[in-house]
């Protein structure tokens, strides 16, 4: 099994390379970060690019462009982007917003800890307004 990060970047260029570090100290196991970049007119892309290389991860990492369109289009086109490897359909798939840094540690792995456990679970959502702490292994929301 496999997580796959969804980032899409609009000029954060001072928030970029946190962002980043969290994703990748938040992975325990297997993963790839597909990272769009959505028309960024500041120095974001320089960013993300020093940041692979200085910690070598180009293997870990897929850049992708478009031109100044809406988040969820970012995210559709990094979704067919990661249909396209013939992904397992027990693979994970995170979005992440650019804003936010991650500081759960092995949140691949309680998240596919939280996937088992509901076998008819369709989506999982961390986003907008809804903080997921893990304490003692429950779920508590804030």
């Amino acid at each position: 099994m496999k997580t796959y990060f969804i980032l899409p970047i609009f000029n954060k260029e001072e928030l970029v390379n946190d962002v980043l570090q969290g994703i990748v100290d938040s992975v325990a196991g297997n993963y790839k970060v597909v990272v769009v970049l959505d028309g960024c007119t500041d120095k974001s892309e320089s960013i993300l690019l020093e940041f692979i290389e200085n910690n070598n991860l180009k293997e870990k990492f897929d850049i992708l462009f478009m031109n100044d369109v809406h988040e969820i289009t970012c995210l559709n086109y990094a979704l067919t982007h990661i249909k396209l490897e013939s992904p397992d359909p027990n693979d994970l798939i995170i979005t992440v917003q650019d804003d936010v840094i991650i500081q759960e540690k092995n949140l691949d792995t309680y998240l596919f800890g939280v996937w088992d456990q509901i076998k008819d679970l369709g989506y999982l959502s961390l986003r907008l307004g809804c903080s997921v702490h893990s304490l003692n292994g429950t779920l508590n929301e804030s």
